[in-house]
């Protein structure tokens, strides 16, 4: 078995240098039925570890009556995580937060009148008791017995804004946590706390995040600029748990420990007091900041959007009206947490997931040696983020090779544009300069030099590299890659799109696949899922035609592959039915392998209902509500609630609708579209 420990700077695995990806995928709020697929979409991506919160509230609604079955079967889903060849990494709490109600604690509990999140001898008394439980579910999937489980995190944000009792007491706390998890049975190589805001890690690896945006501020206006877009040596995002209020005097790093992230969001949920759009491009300019910044453990929260259960007694989401922590106010929708992730609430790939591919294939091949070097950036670096003029780059480098990264991107603003950039870097033989560039508003990028490419080192190179196939260095750039290489190796260019597109399959050996489709290996074979007729282009070319497809041709070193299909065309009907409320009838014409209904509507919230049950829930964003028809049996008729969008109404919304008569409760357009599954 590989050993995983850890220095200052970065992982290691068997004594060699290791920067993984990890990613938040809720077994609870996923449906059983879809963990395969969904974990090894997770893996297509570049993910090499799977974290997930427990929610107590979800397994003992009723004290001493505790479920594990289903979804909510946290042994089951360690299985799957283990078929696919994953870790785990689990985030047990007890209080886990992660939107949930009252944090993820259990209504009985709140009614006890202790002390919560203390060293309260009665709640650590029930604590006992419920990690007992947990401990008998992951009994031998612990690293050391040959399972996934390489890393537990204790509580989350305890001690800062988030609640907790902080100083030497919320230390302490932590500690006794973990002695009852050890207690239990639990071990692993990575035993970890969240640091931002202050929070007590109690001497543990200090897990830090950054957002896009901040959905759970309490203010209804546009936020100031957002310091997650800069390339800076700190490591604390204030605005994470802010509607607890700034700890602007909260530690920025612990040293002698690594950059490790638990949060970064490639989405974020949305609530009812602000509903940001986050895009693939705000997603893909923060991550590449933060991988400029040192990052050498990217955790991603959440990765996998889901649904949430609902309880015996109430739904399970949080909400204002329910007496829970003080200072907590994030409404956020009963069902619904999508979170805007890369992969979302009914496993639709969204565009950042192809933004995250980028950085997951990069560090599957060259992870190793990104994690052994250290982070340079300028004296002169912009500090403020909303310093729209001034150049944001660094470098991660041994003084000899490495990385040179810049962001011209910061959400919501318009960055400066630089023509015939030129940069000097300081090496131990001198300075290097770079190939001259023009940096638009928007750009974000990262180049190598002096990159070992087999016998060769690549120089420069005005292009990134995306992953190794065989003896083929793959690299992407718009425009010419100016490759600057001493000695020979075989590289391979294709576009920023065409990379976005990418996938990395091994067979009998490594293949590039490019196609608009999703393209993913499992336990089965190659599956390829997608909207449109199944079609990629395969470098090298295949040693034959998969089952089905047809070798329709070539294109620039590229075999082209075609499969020829019935397509579906669903139609849907939509009739008002009363004063925000509709009828939409849909009918079914011929088979896919899943239909999704979309729905283009003005309004506050939506609500979902078929043959009289609630099944899903919307707050309006001004973006395509969306709803996996398969999941509830290809419902022929549904039902449409709108609460309005009024004049008054207070909320932050980037996109408003049009208000008829002072108000908005509108079904703009509806229609179905088909997935299809082909595997060879």
């Amino acid at each position: 078995m590989k050993n995983i420990t850890y220095n200052p700077l970065f992982l290691m695995k068997d004594g060699k240098p290791w920067l993984p990806i990890s990613g938040e995928m809720q077994y609870s709020r996923t449906r059983r039925e879809e963990w395969r697929e969904s974990l090894y979409k997770m893996k297509a991506c570049g993910l090499d570890i799977v974290q997930t919160y427990v929610f107590w509230l979800h397994h003992e609604e009723d004290e001493g009556e505790y479920d594990f079955s289903g979804n909510r079967s946290l042994r089951d889903f360690l299985q799957e995580v283990k078929n696919a060849g994953m870790f785990a990494y689990l985030r047990v709490g007890p209080w886990p937060h992660g939107e949930a109600r009252n944090g993820g604690f259990p209504d009985w509990l709140l009614e006890k009148g202790w002390s919560l999140r203390d060293n309260d001898e009665r709640y650590l008394a029930k604590v006992d008791e419920y990690f007992g439980k947990l401990g008998e579910q992951a009994r031998g999937f612990m690293y050391d017995d040959g399972g996934p489980i390489i890393g537990i995190q204790v509580e989350n944000e305890h001690g800062g804004p988030c609640g907790g009792v902080p100083g030497e007491a919320g230390q302490e706390h932590m500690r006794i946590l973990r002695r009852i998890l050890e207690k239990h049975g639990f071990s692993a190589a990575l035993w970890s706390a969240t640091a931002w805001g202050g929070a007590s890690t109690g001497g543990m690896l200090p897990m830090w995040g950054g957002y896009p945006e901040a959905p759970w501020d309490l203010s209804d206006t546009e936020l100031p600029a957002n310091k997650a877009y800069l390339i800076r040596e700190g490591r604390n995002d204030v605005n994470i748990g802010s509607d607890g209020g700034k700890r602007l005097d909260a530690a920025d790093t612990i040293e002698g420990f690594p950059y490790f992230t638990a949060e970064l969001g490639a989405g974020v949920q949305i609530s009812r007091a602000r509903r940001p759009i986050i895009s693939d491009r705000d997603a893909g300019a923060l991550m590449l900041s933060k991988m400029a910044s040192g990052v050498n453990l990217f955790g991603y929260y959440i990765f996998h959007g889901g649904v949430n259960p609902i309880g015996k007694h109430s739904f399970m989401n949080e909400y204002r009206g329910y007496n829970f922590e003080p200072g907590w106010t994030s409404d956020v929708p009963e069902l619904s947490y999508d979170f805007q992730a890369p992969i979302r609430e009914f496993g639709q790939i969204r565009q950042s997931y192809k933004e995250m591919k980028l950085l997951g294939l990069f560090l599957r091949d060259f992870g190793d040696d990104l994690a052994t070097l250290q982070t340079h950036i300028p004296a002169d670096e912009p500090t403020d983020a909303a310093d729209t003029e001034h150049i944001r780059w660094s470098t991660r480098d041994d003084g000899q090779h490495g990385y040179f990264f810049v962001n011209n991107y910061q959400r919501r603003y318009v960055m400066n544009v630089h023509t015939a950039v030129n940069i000097e870097i300081p090496l131990k033989s001198g300075k290097l300069k770079l190939p001259e560039f023009d940096l638009h508003d928007g750009d974000f990028f990262f180049w190598p030099f002096n990159m070992k490419l087999g016998n060769a080192v690549m120089k420069t190179a005005k292009a990134s590299p995306l992953c190794r196939i065989n003896n083929t260095f793959v690299f992407y750039a718009d425009g010419d890659p100016e490759y600057d290489l001493d000695g020979d190796a075989e590289i391979l260019t294709i576009s920023r799109s065409e990379a976005l597109d990418a996938h990395k399959i091994t067979l009998d050996r490594d293949y590039l696949f490019i196609s608009d489709s999703l393209v993913i290996k499992t336990d089965r074979g190659v599956e390829v899922i997608g909207r449109d007729t199944p079609k990629f282009r395969v470098f090298p070319d295949l040693t034959e035609a998969p089952k089905g497809f047809e070798r329709v041709g070539e294109e620039n070193g590229f075999a082209v592959y075609e499969k020829s299909i019935e397509k579906v065309a669903h139609s849907v009907g939509v009739r008002s039915i009363g004063k925000g409320e509709y009828e939409i009838d849909i009918d079914y014409h011929g088979e896919a392998n899943n239909a999704f209904l979309q729905i283009d509507y003005g309004g506050n919230t939506a609500k979902l209902y078929h043959d009289g049950e609630y099944i899903a829930d919307n707050f309006y964003n001004g973006t395509m509500w969306e709803i996996a028809l398969e999941r509830f049996g290809y419902p022929k008729k549904l039902k449409m609630i709108i609460e309005p969008l009024k004049k008054d109404t207070v909320v932050f919304l980037e996109k408003r609708p049009t208000l008829f008569f002072g108000e908005a409760k509108e079904i703009y357009d509806a229609r179905v579209v088909a997935e299809y599954k082909n595997m060879f």
